[in-house]
């Protein structure tokens, strides 16, 4: 693991933050998680760095930092890693900026679909990455604790936000949809809103009509596109990632390589 402080590279067990920080006391700061492909490139770089200085406008931090020099010690921590393929972590409070490189081993067992299981939970600021992130870290332990993969987030009338730590996407009669507004503007997401051969249309959704759908997929910086076949004790589709998904992942792995 290489980890860097302020523009400066630092030993783990040497990389310590001000404990009386508005960071650790109230869980002001903003954070995004990217990866690296086979050839050490950052994947959506720009855009990752896009959304941190506007995570960080919304609640009103300054950064010490331009986004030119955020974006060099990115670069910097990836050329001074042994790994190809790394997950990376900028992490932004009142006192420090922090960037963390490890190494990446993907999952490649979400390939062939997941479970993921509904929680009555709504983030907050759904527009911030933020590290004030209780609701999300909550509802992921419980599905994690009860054997799914992730949390589905949903208010008390049903209807469905995004995952814990995902963006949602699903297929009905042949068209994809995810959810405009009051979600987390992922970088994946994105991503697939511009590759899709299929036709895209934001729409909302309650849990019962997702549960319904064709198809159905989580999107995230580090895993990509997983196949969600089951959600709670409902069956999608036919247990099996769904035709228009697996295209759709041939496609986003071709684009990563």
């Amino acid at each position: 693991m290489q980890v860097m402080i302020n523009n400066r590279m630092v030993e783990e067990k040497e990389a310590m933050v001000n404990i009386f920080s508005d960071a650790v006391m109230y869980g002001a700061g903003v954070f995004e998680t990217m990866r690296t492909t086979i050839n050490r490139k950052i994947f959506g770089l720009e855009n990752h760095l896009e959304r941190l200085f506007s995570s960080a406008e919304k609640i009103e931090l300054s950064l010490r930092y331009s986004r030119e020099e955020v974006g060099q010690m990115v670069k910097t921590i990836v050329a001074a890693s042994n790994h190809d393929l790394q997950r990376l972590k900028i992490v932004v409070t009142p006192d420090d900026c922090i960037v963390i490189s490890s190494k990446l081993e993907p999952d490649s067992s979400t390939l062939n679909g997941v479970k993921v299981m509904s929680v009555v939970q709504q983030r907050s600021l759904p527009s911030v990455k933020s590290l004030s992130y209780l609701e999300c870290y909550l509802s992921y332990q419980k599905a994690r604790k009860n054997g799914y993969f992730e949390a589905i987030l949903t208010n008390e009338a049903g209807n469905v936000y995004e995952g814990s730590r995902s963006n949602l996407f699903w297929f009905i009669d042949g068209i994809l949809y995810t959810r405009k507004g009051d979600v987390l503007p992922g970088i994946t997401r994105k991503t697939i809103l511009e590759i899709s051969p299929f036709p895209v249309e934001y729409n909302t959704i309650t849990l019962d009509e997702l549960k319904k759908a064709d198809e159905v997929f989580q999107t995230g910086s580090i895993s990509g596109i997983v196949p969600i076949i089951q959600i709670d004790k409902t069956i999608i589709g036919e247990s099996t990632p769904g035709a228009r998904t697996k295209e759709l992942m041939r496609i986003y792995e071709k684009l990563l390589r």
